[in-house]
């Protein structure tokens, strides 16, 4: 009888692990292996990106400054999940990734706030994540008042 518990004791906790991996896996898929590099003139403005689903128009509400809240938005092909990461190269900021959330108009919006770089530094590497697709922006930031 504790042989047959034993055995269907192991049995939930291998499918208890599977179930766990799965959902881990489906949470934190890899980015597609290469980003693709969006060259943006004018984020207030806006920018296109041409991508294997469709045109994606994405932009910010105002210029960035450090510690200042903006609004990022995007304009996907398709709905899923979209997040915008803010990084720079070679240094690191801490964990400045935002999820953003679908509007009525099919607009993907989220309100931001970057940290101030003690080096001065200004450049960054905004990476947009939308389903299949890592959209890479390099931009510089104002300085802080």
């Amino acid at each position: 009888m504790s042989l047959l518990k034993s055995n269907y004791s192991r049995m939930a906790i291998v499918t208890l692990l599977i179930a766990v991996g799965f959902v881990l896996w489906h949470q934190f898929q890899p980015l597609p292996s290469q980003a693709q590099r969006v060259i943006c003139a004018d984020l207030v403005a806006g920018c296109s990106a041409a991508t294997a689903d469709g045109p994606v128009t994405f932009g910010l509400s105002e210029k960035i400054r450090p510690l200042k809240s903006f609004e990022i938005w995007v304009k996907p092909s398709k709905p899923g999940k979209i997040e915008a990461d803010f990084s720079m190269v070679g240094m690191n900021m801490g964990y400045n990734l935002y999820t953003l959330r679908p509007s009525p108009d099919g607009t993907y919006r989220v309100t931001a706030t970057l940290p101030f770089c003690i080096s001065g530094r200004g450049d960054w590497l905004l990476t947009l994540r939308l389903p299949g697709v890592a959209l890479e922006v390099p931009f510089t930031t104002e300085k802080p008042d």
